[in-house]
């Protein structure tokens, strides 16, 4: 995306009319002034130069236009450089200069090397994006395939499989994004010619594409989290809870509690996993090394957790699940409290 002034090929409609006025006027046997019949013996030249010029500004400009904002600053310097390569054509040059052949070539060959660099910039970007686009829909509560028609997995059996999906995709993703530094770095090489991670001129883009990852995230947690509520409050059943006879009463197996717990420790367990995936350090797109923290026995590790666990929205998601939970667990023992009028059927002699 650009906004700078584009340039035009300044050929005035007047000396096209000159030439074609002058033909004519030729063609009938007038006589015509010498300077306007130069202008018409060059009209092929004109017409050369003017097509080379205006196909040149179009490739320009649709280069430019290619670019987005981040791309754009990333490549100032370039840009910079080769606007200094057009600057003859708007300055120095006219339509009588020896050289317009040679500039235009001279044009072609800066816009091809740009116009190279701008397409494995964007082919990066685009392997970046992809990357994101995967972590941002992957899916964090999968839930165990139905041995047959019907059959719903125990409580336990649920849960359960829904962590051991998650620690693989996990581990699938965090190798994802843990790719996208050395990508970086790459670009790096194209657009200054080092390869440190910690480029000064990079640091916007870095910050940029940092910004990119936390935003990914942040969308694939609330996403899991908001259609994990939604499936809690829909007719259909997740899984199974049984119920077991313990005179005199019907108690639920595992217990209400239980299942209350599992379920808020699925969903923290999904807020982090975010854990997994490590802050690049101030500047740069390497990884921070873990610190250690005066009091605390395990080293800390600076992670997008710290900053997803706070956002209001996922705040709010994780409430709403709690608060569904035990609405549902509510409804259930509310259920089981109307087998207490059979208490007496099962009532343990004593």
């Amino acid at each position: 995306m650009n906004t700078e002034s584009k340039y035009v090929v300044d050929f005035d409609i007047k000396l096209a009319e000159i030439i074609a006025e002058t033909k004519y006027m030729e063609a009938l046997g007038f006589m015509v002034p010498e300077l306007a019949r130069n202008v018409a013996l060059q009209e092929e030249k004109y017409i050369h130069y003017v097509d080379g010029l205006s196909r040149m500004l179009f490739r320009y400009h649709a280069l430019l236009a290619s670019l987005d904002h981040a791309e754009a600053a990333l490549l100032d310097d370039h840009q910079r450089d080769l606007r200094r390569m057009l600057r003859p054509g708007a300055k120095r040059l006219n339509w009588n200069s020896l050289g317009i052949n040679d500039y235009i070539a001279k044009c072609e060959s800066a816009i091809a090397k740009f116009e190279s660099l701008v397409n494995q910039i964007q082919k990066n970007a685009r392997d970046i994006n992809q990357r994101l686009g995967m972590i941002e829909h992957a899916n964090m509560f999968k839930a165990p395939k139905p041995k047959y028609p019907g059959h719903l997995p125990a409580c336990k059996e649920y849960y359960e499989h829904i962590e051991q999906e998650r620690v693989k995709d996990l581990e699938i993703m965090a190798r994802k994004y843990r790719a996208i530094g050395p990508l970086l770095t790459k670009m790096e090489g194209l657009v200054v010619n080092t390869n440190t991670g910690r480029s000064p001129k990079l640091a916007r883009y870095y910050a940029y594409w940092e910004r990119k990852v936390f935003e990914a995230l942040t969308k694939m947690i609330s996403n899991n989290l908001q259609r994990f509520a939604v499936s809690l409050k829909t007719a259909k059943p997740l899984f199974q809870v049984e119920t077991l006879l313990a005179p005199p009463d019907v108690v639920l197996h595992p217990q209400a509690n239980e299942v209350y717990k599992l379920t808020l420790q699925c969903v923290r367990d999904c807020v982090e996993g975010s854990k997994s995936f490590v802050r690049w350090m101030n500047g740069s797109c390497l990884e921070c090394k873990p610190q250690k923290v005066e009091g605390e026995d395990d080293l800390f590790v600076f992670s997008f957790f710290t900053d997803i666990a706070m956002n209001p929205d996922i705040i709010e998601l994780v409430q709403r699940v709690q608060n569904d939970i035990k609405q549902t667990l509510t409804t259930l023992q509310r259920y089981l409290t109307r087998w207490k009028k059979y208490r007496n059927i099962w009532k343990v002699e004593k």
